[in-house]
């Protein structure tokens, strides 16, 4: 071999020894410590609907409401359980029909009103809700909410309005109402 050649050998063995002692001692120097992560599943959400919203008779060209209080019989506003995590913060949101139907495809229309529902987390009825409830709220556009401390529960009663028309064909209509509810994190 030429001499240069195992100079530069040997300046290469040099530099890589220097590099690994100077890894080791800044390693030396530091301090490794251990975290852990946790979580915790809450209770799943469940959501029924208890009662349908019932009209009851209507007659031809005269409009019909249900009160979000009613609880009578034939006339009653519809009630829907939210059940899970006590205290636990929840987003609510309606999918609203505009139109009832009839089993021939006939339709009479529904409306919902600016203030045709309650949220009541606190184990009341509809026409006496618990105190604290968001009574009177938009349907469209619910504030959020809390599952119900004193039972894991918390109602929502909604009343609404038909409008048959003068011609409105005799027969019973129906349409879905569907809620949809899930934990907002808080």
């Amino acid at each position: 071999m030429k001499p240069v050649l195992i100079k530069e050998i040997i300046l290469f063995i040099i530099t890589v020894n220097m590099i690994l002692l100077s890894g080791i001692g800044s390693a030396s120097g530091q301090g490794i410590g251990t975290g852990s992560a946790s979580a915790t599943i809450v209770t799943p959400l469940s959501v029924s609907a208890d009662t349908q919203l019932k009209f009851g008779n209507v007659s031809q060209g005269v409009p019909k409401k249900v009160n979000r209080t009613a609880t009578g019989v034939d006339t009653t506003a519809a009630i829907f359980s939210v059940s899970g995590e006590d205290l636990a913060g929840i987003t609510i949101q309606f999918t609203l029909p505009q139109y009832m139907y009839n089993s021939s495809g006939d339709q009479m229309q529904i409306i919902f009103e600016n203030d045709n529902c309650t949220i009541d987390s606190l184990a009341g009825t509809p026409d006496s809700p618990g105190g604290g409830a968001w009574v009177g709220e938009n349907p469209y556009n619910l504030p959020g909410a809390n599952i119900g401390a004193t039972n894991g529960s918390t109602s929502i009663y909604l009343g609404g309005k038909v409008v048959p028309s003068m011609q409105q064909a005799a027969g019973s209509y129906s349409a879905d109402i569907v809620i949809s509810v899930a934990y907002d994190g808080t």
